[in-house]
């Protein structure tokens, strides 16, 4: 049978409700996996540039400059350097265990809810 043939008999089975439900689910869970991937993204350490008295430039880590004098900058044009949380909050000399946290508490925060909510709408909604 053709593709369209099989979407058509499957249509049929499944009422309006059904089709709506479905959708919007999808749509729920889709949207939802953007959050949940890109989480290690915000919170992914650039790389740095570190500019020596002498006038040099050298790799170096947060670690390197943070609590000195060195000026440093990120370096963009590597692959694992992009404009996200560490820079627009000014992370960077925060510690990568604090930094974890933030994603951390978002998780914990989702499976809380995750416990809280639907019997919340339970009580309240009906």
């Amino acid at each position: 049978m053709e593709d369209s043939v099989i979407l058509i008999i499957i249509l049929r089975l499944i009422g309006k409700f059904q089709l709506i439900t479905t959708i919007i689910l999808t749509m729920g869970f889709m949207t939802s996996n953007y959050i949940t991937y890109s989480m290690s993204f915000l919170e992914l350490q650039p790389k740095y540039i570190c500019t020596h008295p002498n006038g040099t430039d050298y790799a170096c880590k947060n670690t390197d400059f943070c609590g000195t004098t060195i000026t440093h900058r990120i370096n963009y044009t590597d692959n694992t350097s992009l404009k996200n949380w560490v820079e627009d909050l000014d992370l960077y000399c925060t510690p990568g265990t604090e930094i974890g946290l933030i994603g951390s508490t978002f998780f914990a925060g989702w499976a809380v809810s995750a416990i809280i909510l639907p019997r919340t709408a339970d009580i309240y909604g009906r």
